[in-house]
């Protein structure tokens, strides 16, 4: 290795010890100042950013950043319609634990409640900024959209301590599919409109739909299917689950 190779090898060196010690010290002092009001939470960067919320240091040896998300901050933009596939059914990080999601895997996942004791009534999924999609038999005994209401961006319904807080809508209206048939379960499905528009957020996006013309077939013949919500599994006999 001649002079100037070690000379930029130093440099080098230099440039990047510098630059960790002052990315730490911003991240210390700042997180400091924020302790006193809420205590940060371990996410990956683009949650964090895409929830409004400010990184002030790395989790451990992760990858994942320490986020406050401040209880006043604004979310980043509105819900494109889904004309793209790019721009619906996102996913967020993948979970290690089986039959257990992480936060913001399922963006477009939605639990309509019942007023005011909000009473789990069903599961849905955003389909744009406006609407939900979800089945009709859950809905159908509802004459006023007033005693519903829609929650979006939950995961763990057991608590309130995560790292992405989650949105309620007020329902406008209530649309069943005309020829539902409740004893049957025939054309089960129905859309709920939500009183005012949905944020983009880390935790909340829009599902992708078929597009027009899609048959049958091509539905049951997808290689890949998904099932999301809150309830019980075969195996899981009376207990519900409480994450996504």
């Amino acid at each position: 290795m001649d002079i100037l190779q070690r000379y930029l090898l130093l440099v080098n060196l230099l440039w990047i010890f510098s630059t960790r010690k002052v990315v730490s010290q911003f991240f210390s002092t700042t997180l400091d100042a924020v302790r006193s009001r809420s205590q940060c939470d371990c996410m990956e960067y683009w949650q964090c950013v895409g929830s409004g919320g400010k990184p002030y240091s790395y989790c451990s040896y992760s990858s994942k950043v320490c986020c406050f998300i401040d209880p006043n901050s604004i979310s980043v933009g509105i819900l494109p319609r889904p004309t793209k596939s790019s721009s619906c059914g996102t996913k967020g990080p993948n979970s290690e634990r089986d039959g257990i999601s992480e936060p913001g895997e399922w963006a477009w996942h939605a639990a309509v409640l019942e007023k005011p004791q909000d009473l789990y009534v069903c599961g849905a999924s955003l389909v744009d900024e406006y609407w939900i999609i979800t089945a009709a038999h859950c809905v159908d005994e509802y004459r006023s959209p007033n005693t519903l209401k829609v929650r979006l961006g939950e995961h763990d319904v057991s608590t309130t301590n995560e790292p992405f807080r989650y949105e309620e809508f007020d329902v406008s209206r209530i649309v069943v599919y005309p020829t539902f048939n409740n004893r049957t379960l025939m054309h089960d499905i129905a859309l709920v409109r939500l009183a005012k528009p949905a944020k983009k957020r880390a935790n909340i996006n829009v599902v992708c739909m078929p597009s027009e013309g899609t048959t049958n077939n091509e539905l049951i013949l997808s290689p890949r299917c998904f099932v999301t919500g809150w309830g019980k599994t075969i195996d899981s006999k009376e207990f519900l689950l409480s994450f996504v």
